[in-house]
C-alpha cells in the first residue's frame, strides 16, 4: 500500500505508534486516539489514511475529541472493522469518511 500512495504522490506520515506493542495492538486505546488526534490537528495533513484494521477500533472513541476533528477536517479513508470509528467521524464530526479494501 506505501509503493501504491507514493506512486500516487502522497508523502506518507505514520502514528509514533505504528509499531508499538500492547498485546496483540499498537499500544493502548488511548495511545492510539492520542496519535489519531495529532494527525487530525496536523494541518500538513491533508487527508488521513488509516491501515491499522480494526479489531480494536472501539477502545479509542472515548478519547476522540469530535470537536477538535470537526475544526480540523479531512477525509478519513478505514478498511474492516475501522467502520465503527468511521461511521464515529462521520456522525459526531461530520466529516467525509471512505471505506476500502485491500486486495490480498
Amino acid at each position: 500500500m506505501e509503493e501504491i500512495l507514493n506512486d500516487m504522490g502522497l508523502k506518507l506520515k505514520y502514528a509514533k505508534t505504528i509499531y508499538k506493542t500492547k498485546g496483540p495492538f499498537a499500544g493502548t486505546g488511548k495511545e492510539r486516539a492520542n496519535e489519531l488526534m495529532k494527525l487530525f490537528k496536523d494541518q500538513n495533513i491533508k487527508a488521513i489514511f488509516d491501515v491499522s484494521g480494526g479489531a480494536s477500533a472501539n477502545q479509542i472513541l472515548g478519547y476522540l475529541d469530535y470537536e477538535i476533528i470537526k475544526k480540523n477536517n479531512k477525509p478519513y479513508f478505514g478498511m474492516s472493522g475501522l467502520s465503527v470509528i468511521l461511521n464515529s467521524l462521520y456522525k459526531c464530526a461530520d466529516i467525509k469518511t471512505y471505506h476500502y479494501t485491500i486486495a490480498n
